[in-house]
């Protein structure tokens, strides 16, 4: 016994013209293409542009890090001690870190603050 093959609905046929229309159809975005691919071109541009922005901080920080690391290990070999010397360059007040670790600079500037005024207004 036969089973009957069903009737599978197949898309029309195209030309190859009307093919050429669709995707002319689909650039032209319904007569916003202007606005549609200025965005596109837009976000695209923006991003070309983060990334290299990230790629050159990342090299600008890599290199301040590397100039860091080659400033301290001139002031340990140093023969004068961590104070340095006039042969070896200082390390900026700000790069270095803090005498008490667990309390931020900007934390005991404040408690100093708050102590010179309330003795003065004792």
């Amino acid at each position: 016994m036969r089973v009957p093959r069903r009737k599978v609905a197949r898309a029309p046929e195209r030309s190859h013209n009307s093919m050429i229309e669709l995707v002319n159809d689909f650039f032209r975005q319904g007569g916003y293409a202007f606005y549609v691919w200025g965005a596109f071109g837009v976000t695209f541009l923006l991003l070309v542009a983060e990334v290299l922005t990230l790629r050159t901080s990342r090299r600008t920080i890599l290199r301040r890090v590397g100039r860091l690391a080659r400033l301290r290990g001139m002031q340990a070999r140093s023969p004068r001690g961590a104070a340095g010397g006039a042969d070896f360059p200082s390390i900026p007040s700000d790069i270095q870190p803090s005498i008490h670790p667990s309390v931020p600079p900007s934390v005991k500037d404040r408690k100093q603050a708050v102590g010179s005024t309330t003795g003065d207004l004792k």
